[in-house]
């Protein structure tokens, strides 16, 4: 059955791939919190710091706001908490860049929080672009 041009197995499975999408990128924000953020390096030392020591709290705490807005289907709001969890990370990421004075570097777990926070609102763009088509 079709109803202005999408079929109802259509639009499940562009409902399904929003919360896989949402969901596995959500779990990829919170585990790179736990991975070297931002990388210092001084004389042949260096120093690595982990987001959970900073602002990777609320960054766990917006992933799990989208993936509980996934959850209840609430799809296009997904899009709140990762534009704001990609804004602080991208702070997060100049602002240590401007401590540092150009003698850190950006870290594995902050590439894979730009990353999944990217994929994250991926979803929720998806979702509003699927529902204005719908309309």
């Amino acid at each position: 059955m079709e109803l202005n041009g999408f079929s109802y197995e259509q639009r499940d499975k562009q409902k399904k791939i929003v919360q896989l999408l949402v969901i596995i990128a959500s779990v990829v924000v919170i585990v790179s919190c736990f991975m070297p953020f931002y990388t210092v390096s001084l004389l042949g030392f260096s120093k690595s710091v982990r987001y959970i020591d900073g602002d990777g709290v609320i960054s766990i705490i917006l992933a799990i706001a989208a993936i509980i807005l996934v959850w209840v289907k609430l799809y296009k709001i997904t899009l709140v908490p990762a534009a704001i969890n990609l804004i602080m990370i991208l702070y997060d990421i100049s602002s240590a860049s401007s401590a540092s004075e150009g003698l850190g570097s950006l870290a594995v777990g902050g590439v894979i929080a730009i990353l999944g926070s990217i994929a994250v609102a991926a979803g929720g763009v998806m979702a509003i672009i699927w529902k204005l088509k719908k309309d």
